[in-house]
């Protein structure tokens, strides 16, 4: 008779490093010393498939010698984890080996994400926002774009490796203040977002259908300028690095952006005027109100998707909205 294999999931921790609004785990964090040991891992029966969860399964720092265990007895084994411990990760995958050959299996490369031609690719050293292409137009040895006699240029794909950048921020930084005279009082917040980048396919295909500005401007100068010096036909031009998404690192700009977040004025009517029962505040809030700087097509802080992975990428999303509203605070 085949022996039985269960499928099974291992909670290893419930300690996380996030704090997801979908998740409320990081509230109830388990004690390390109340967590699965490695003695108990070396009891579970054998499994075809093993699902490593938690919790951040990262945050234990002897989970190398727990996957250790799981691989002798599961066929299969998969670790659910946000991605935050690259360094843990990128480790642990030092130690895979091919089970068949016992060979070590080398991982010093991962895509773990991409959308269009841009790729999101992890390496030793780097982080889960770092943006790539594999995508140029052919060059000629002093680094110039390649025109040939008719006008056209060559997009080359597989080539190696060319960071953009990270999506995430080198910091955030905010101001809020107010003022008050008399019964009047006046309160903004500036936030901004320092460092990054961001990618908008949205742009792409506007170049690629020649409904942008840029492909207008370039059909009334006569031609996309190109090396600086060449005139290339703007349907050339554009159809070759705005198709499938673009090639990156045209449509990618800076994300750093300063705005006036929010604005709120309001009037305190005092309580002598209401027979000293209460006291009514009325104000006019206002959100988002001003981008005061920014060099992309877009709200860098928008997102197309909840995901890890899509942070600081527009694919036709809506715009950001401004907010306008009232507040009324009473006070007995």
């Amino acid at each position: 008779m085949a022996e039985k294999k269960l499928n099974g999931t291992v909670i290893v921790t419930y300690r996380c490093n996030a704090r997801c609004s979908m998740c409320n785990r990081y509230k109830a964090p388990s004690k390390a010393e109340e967590e699965i040991s490695i003695e108990t891992v070396k009891k579970l029966p054998k499994m075809y498939f093993t699902n490593i969860t938690g919790g951040e399964p990262f945050i234990r720092t002897d989970l190398k010698e727990v996957v250790r265990e799981l691989y002798k007895k599961s066929d299969r084994i998969v670790i659910s984890t946000n991605g935050f411990f690259t360094d843990r990760i990128i480790e642990l995958c030092k130690e895979w080996y091919n089970p068949i050959t016992e060979e070590t299996i080398t991982m010093n490369r991962l895509q773990i994400s991409k959308l269009g031609r841009a790729k999101f690719i992890l390496k030793e050293g780097g982080s889960m926002g770092d943006l790539y292409s594999t995508t140029d137009l052919r060059r000629d040895d002093k680094g110039n774009i390649e025109i040939d006699e008719g006008g056209n240029v060559v997009v080359e794909d597989n080539l190696p490796d060319m960071k953009l950048g990270s999506v995430f921020p080198d910091y955030n930084l905010a101001w809020r203040n107010s003022v008050s005279w008399k019964n009047l009082n006046l309160g903004f917040l500036v936030t901004a977002r320092i460092g990054g980048i961001v990618n908008s396919l949205t742009q792409a295909n506007m170049d690629l259908f020649g409904v942008s500005e840029a492909t207008a401007a370039a059909r009334d100068a006569g031609g996309a300028l190109v090396n600086g010096r060449s005139l290339v036909n703007p349907e050339t031009w554009y159809t070759a690095i705005a198709s499938q998404g673009g090639i990156p690192q045209y449509y990618t700009y800076s994300a750093t952006n300063v705005r006036l977040q929010e604005l709120s004025l309001g009037y305190t009517i005092p309580r002598k005027w209401l027979h000293n029962v209460c006291s009514i505040t009325v104000s006019f809030v206002g959100r988002n109100l001003w981008m005061m700087y920014c060099k992309a097509p877009f709200d860098p802080e928008a997102v197309a998707s909840t995901n890890n992975f899509y942070q600081g990428m527009d694919y036709f999303m809506m715009p950001s909205t401004r907010n306008l509203g009232f507040n009324i605070n009473i006070k007995f």
